[in-house]
C-alpha cells in the first residue's frame, strides 16, 4: 500500500515578554527598548531546534505596568506613546499589572502573577506548544517546570550575561538575544523621512 505520509501538525508557537524586566536590560546595554515584538518573536523561533518544525507562530503577550501621571506627567506620556506603539503592534496582547506604594516609591505589582498565569492558562488550555519566554527573573522556574510537565515546551530568551540560572535550568533550552540585531526590530512611530 503506497501513499503519502501524513503532514506533521505544526507547533504553535507564543511569546511571553517581560516587559519591566526586558526593558531595564536593554536600557543598561544602550539598546533600543521599543521593539516590535512579534517579529522579534518569529525571528527568535527561528533558532528553535529543528525537530521543533513545523511551527506556527501564534501570539505575543507583553506585560508591564503603567506609570501613575500624578508621579511624572512626562514619563506618563512617554509610556502613553509606547502603549499606543504596543496596541498598534499585529498579534500582541498587552496585560497590564499596577504600581503601588507611596509616591516616589512605588513598586511593580502583579507582573510576575501575570506572566505565570499567561504561561500556565495557555498551557492548561492547549493554546500552544511552545512558549518563548523573554524574562531574566528566576521566579519563573516554578511555573515553567509546571508548565512542563504538561508536556509544553519553554525556551527562555534573554541576554547570555544577564540570565538567570535558575530558570534556564527549568527551561527546555535557552536563546541568547545578544546573536540578534535589535535596531532591525526598532518600532517607528513614523516611517523615516530619507
Amino acid at each position: 500500500m503506497t501513499g503519502t505520509q501524513p503532514k506533521p501538525a505544526k507547533n504553535r508557537v507564543v511569546s511571553i515578554f517581560d516587559g519591566s524586566n526586558l526593558h531595564i536590560a536593554l536600557k543598561d546595554k544602550a539598546l533600543p527598548t521599543r521593539l516590535h515584538y512579534t517579529k522579534l518573536s518569529i525571528e527568535v523561533a527561528k533558532r528553535l531546534p529543528k525537530d521543533l518544525e513545523p511551527w506556527v507562530f501564534l501570539r505575543t503577550t507583553y506585560v508591564t505596568s503603567s506609570p501613575i501621571e500624578s508621579d511624572n506627567t512626562t514619563a506618563f506620556k512617554d509610556w502613553q506613546v509606547f502603549l499606543d506603539m504596543l496596541e498598534k503592534t499585529d498579534r500582541l496582547d498587552v496585560r497590564l499589572g499596577r504600581r503601588e506604594g507611596p509616591s516616589g516609591g512605588r513598586k511593580e505589582k502583579g507582573v510576575d502573577t501575570i506572566v505565570t498565569t499567561t504561561l500556565l492558562e495557555g498551557a492548561l488550555r492547549d493554546v500552544y506548544d511552545i512558549a518563548l519566554l523573554f524574562s531574566s527573573d528566576g521566579d519563573f522556574a516554578d511555573a515553567v517546570d509546571a508548565v512542563r510537565a504538561t508536556g509544553k515546551r519553554v525556551f527562555n530568551v534573554f541576554f547570555k550575561d544577564l540570565r538567570s540560572y535558575h530558570l534556564v535550568k527549568a527551561a527546555t533550552g535557552f536563546i541568547d538575544l545578544e546573536v540578534f540585531d535589535l535596531e532591525r526590530f526598532k518600532f517607528f512611530r513614523h516611517r523615516p523621512h530619507y
